[in-house]
């Protein structure tokens, strides 16, 4: 890859909040239809599982999915979820 096209790419990345947001405690994603709420909790729950995040961001260790509680309230959203 173009090391200019990584750097643009960590950058945009970088920006993100689903790749900053901390792991520990409970996380709300409240917002309208469309905004991308699937995808920022199926990134929140990757990090999770492959034990992302520093020592402020970071859940401290790797989860299984068992141990990962994931609540959506619409049909469409579970779905999008079990096949992400």
């Amino acid at each position: 890859m173009n090391t200019a096209i990584a750097d643009e790419e960590s950058q945009r990345m970088a920006g993100d909040p689903y790749l900053t947001l901390p792991l520990q405690g409970i996380r709300l994603i409240e917002a309208s239809a469309g905004t991308g709420k699937t995808f920022t909790i199926s990134a929140l729950y990757l990090r999770l599982v492959l034990g992302h995040g520093d020592e402020v961001s970071g859940f401290g260790r790797e989860l299984l999915p068992p141990q990962i509680l994931v609540v959506t309230f619409t049909d469409a959203a579970t779905k999008e979820l079990r096949d992400r």
